[in-house]
């Protein structure tokens, strides 16, 4: 079937899209890609739909995050492959906003990669070749050029919903003329508009009822334009006055080369000869309408395209997951998430497993005061957490995060819920395990799943200074913790807390997940259960092993001397983290004022107002012994931090202080820096300040290493009689 009859039978809900499909996911560059090859009339790919009965699943609008539908007509056809290209052309192609009113309700239920409006950029800047034809209103034939030449020409303008001034904004409304329609006088401005940026919306090419659609209007006003420019320089008296040549923005043009379809040349060459203006300019109207029809006839023919669908009988139906996985086989990148939601529709239940996670995560989360009892600042405002804060959103879709780990808790949940977790294998964290699921174990546990999940993301919130989920250093110790926080008990109990902090640090800086991390999961998971209940701690040997991991958390590979062994990132963000988690002062002076920095104050994008300015809390790796101390050896800072082995790069010589702050002691000489040690808050940041102060008989080198192992000391030190206090609690 064509474009147009696909897409009318998607707005006639004929076309419906299972709830267990995937979210649309594609982001602008991969529709771009998509929308120059439909440009250019390349093929496009096959669109597999089943024929059911309308109550088979339940079902959804494509384009539409929540929008459940219900086929009018006894039969349908679900979608199962397609549904990223056919949202990205129906977005591009189609207004959703026709309507003034209301229009807000469907901008919140579209997916975030909808929320935008698509273009075709017709006049091509200096160096650019001209795709459209706009410099001698010459229509190409767009179906002979590759989909890479006519790709910079679209573009995109993303909606937001509160700026209404913007031209394109659905809600943008012009002053109103006494008489008019609205909506006529709104797209006439919108038209003139785009015209000027010379942008032609490609988002009212599928359009049933509009008597001159916005994209013919807007090109209308550019053809007009651009016919005035070609004219007004040809009978310009500075261009010789109607000579066969003419410049105009720099370029030479000839007029028998530019009219040469509309005249032959003698005659063109008599009608100059006679300065016959008004026939001449007949000439350039008719240049500039066939260059508009044969545009517009060339926009039109695209709704005609065919496109190759696959249709498969109603007979079929329940093969759909097998179909799933064989397009998965095939190279669809159809995930283990995607594969498990699907299973979860055969339940026909509703809401989806989807629809249920995320009101999980739009929902306020209850906080328990063991795990807020020992925190400074926390008052009633954070016995309610928001996990959206926490990043478990990734524009409108689930973080992956969040669903790697959801599929893991899910299988070791639906089998060692309440079984003995010797039986706990990395085989029930593998692709294979997971999909044995059925769709009542899915459904039955999702909820329990992610309330578990939601316990640990706070958890490593509140007590482990990670600001957002994509910060966790190992995403696999996510599911140790999940384990023991789906008890109450162990959430309530501020005991059972401090020895999963315990755990937690000695873990990381003794190395346990720098190799086999799925075994190690499962292996901790086990442990961590079995010291809760029994009392046994079998972390000792983690704990003794801290800082002093050789290749991984030894003070040389901290200070970037090991040259056999690469610093990890993980490594290097938790030790921020950790001074992070204990809220430290920021590196104000003193007289400024108390300003504490917390992952949960960052993450809600918290202000102090300290003096009347304002002190946004987003956080900034601070060096603390300046890169300016080194420039006198002839590097730029620049060159400094480019470079990963440099000592002052060490996470030993960095802490996470605000902007505000960084802006303050980078405006110091070192001299001036040093001078002022005794006015920052440096103690909390586990700064030794008599240390980082440079000896007269030291060199810059034995100066860094010096100050910066004793803040390794300093560090170790804490670290280590806090995990003391915490597995005594």
């Amino acid at each position: 079937m064509n474009l147009k009859k696909f897409l009318d039978q998607i707005s006639n809900d004929e076309i419906v899209l299972p709830n267990f499909q995937r979210e649309m996911e594609w982001k602008p560059d991969n529709q771009k890609q998509l929308i120059a090859s439909f440009l250019t009339k390349l093929p496009i790919g096959s669109f597999l739909l089943l024929e059911g009965n309308k109550d088979e699943y339940v079902s959804k609008e494509i384009c539409f995050k929540n929008k459940q539908v219900t086929p009018k007509n006894e039969k349908c056809y679900y979608l199962l492959d397609g549904q990223q290209r056919i949202s990205t052309l129906k977005n591009c192609l189609f207004d959703f906003y026709q309507n003034l009113d209301g229009w807000g309700n469907i901008y919140d239920s579209l997916y975030y990669n909808l929320k935008i409006r698509w273009f075709l950029r017709v006049i091509p800047n200096s160096n650019e070749e001209d795709i459209l034809g706009w410099r001698k209103l010459r229509f190409p034939a767009l179906d002979l050029i590759e989909p890479e030449q006519i790709l910079p020409f679209i573009t995109y303008l993303r909606i937001y919903k509160t700026k209404t001034d913007n031209w394109y904004n659905p809600g943008y409304l012009p002053n109103r003329v006494s008489g008019a329609d609205p909506i006529d006088v709104r797209n006439q401005e919108i038209a003139k508009e785009a015209a000027n940026m010379g942008l032609i919306p490609l988002y009212s090419v599928y359009a049933n009822n509009a008597n001159q659609p916005l994209h013919k209007e807007t090109l209308r006003n550019i053809a007009r334009e651009r016919l005035e420019a070609l004219k007004n320089a040809f009978f310009s008296r500075e261009s010789g006055y109607m000579k066969e040549s003419f410049y105009l923005g720099g370029e030479e043009y000839c007029i028998y080369d530019l009219l040469r379809e509309k005249r032959p040349e003698q005659d063109l060459k008599k009608m100059i000869e006679n300065k016959e203006k008004d026939r001449i300019a007949e000439c350039f109207q008719e240049l500039s309408s066939e260059w508009m029809a044969s545009f517009n006839k060339y926009i039109d023919s695209l709704m005609e395209d065919e496109l190759h669908t696959i249709e498969l009988p109603e007979g079929q139906m329940h093969r759909a997951i097998s179909i799933f996985e064989s397009i998965n086989r095939g190279g669809t990148p159809l995930s283990t998430f995607d594969l498990i939601v699907a299973k979860a529709a055969r339940a026909q239940k509703s809401p989806t497993i989807i629809d249920i996670i995320k009101k999980h995560l739009n929902d306020g989360f209850t906080l328990s005061d063991a795990l807020t009892s020992n925190l400074l600042g926390i008052g009633s405002n954070y016995k309610t957490w928001e996990p959206l804060g926490f990043g478990v959103l990734e524009e409108d879709r689930l973080a992956n995060t969040l669903k790697d780990q959801y599929l893991n808790m899910l299988s070791i949940m639906v089998n060692f819920k309440t079984g003995p977790v010797e039986g706990i294998t990395p085989e029930y964290i593998r692709r294979n395990k997971i999909l044995e699921l059925s769709p009542e174990q899915i459904y039955n546990n999702t909820s329990n799943v992610i309330k578990a999940l939601l316990r640990a993301f706070a958890f490593l919130h509140y007590r482990c200074g990670v600001v957002n989920l994509k910060n966790v250093p190992y995403e696999l110790m996510i599911i140790p913790i999940a384990y023991a926080l789906q008890s109450d008990k162990n959430w309530k109990q501020g005991s059972k807390l401090a020895k999963i902090e315990y755990w937690y640090w000695s873990s990381i800086f003794g190395g346990a997940y720098r190799a086999a991390q799925n075994e190690r999961c499962i292996r901790d998971l086990r442990n961590i259960k079995d010291w809760l209940d029994k009392g046994n701690n079998p972390f000792n040997k983690l704990y003794d092993n801290m800082f002093e991991e050789h290749g991984y958390s030894d003070f040389q590979v901290l200070l970037l001397k090991d040259r056999e062994h690469e610093l990890k990132k993980p490594l290097h963000n938790s030790l921020l983290q950790y001074v992070l988690s204990k809220q430290p002062k920021d590196l104000l002076p003193s007289y400024s004022g108390d300003v504490r920095l917390s992952a949960w104050d960052i993450a809600s994008q918290k202000v102090f107002q300290i003096n009347g300015e304002q002190i946004d809390l987003s956080p900034e790796e601070h060096h603390i012994i300046p890169l300016t101390s080194a420039t006198k050896v002839k590097e730029s800072t620049k060159k400094i931090r480019k470079s990963k082995d440099h000592i002052l790069n060490s996470p030993l010589n960095k802490t996470l202080i605000t902007r505000t702050a960084n802006n303050y002691l980078s405006s110091l000489t070192p001299n001036e820096y040093f001078n002022r040690l005794d006015e920052l808050n440096i103690w909390d940041h586990y700064i030794p300040k008599n240390a980082f102060r440079k000896q007269e008989n030291e060199n810059d080198y034995e100066y860094y290493e010096r100050a910066l192992q004793a803040r390794f000391e300093e560090i170790r030190k804490n670290v280590k009689e806090e995990l003391d206090d915490l597995k005594d609690i």
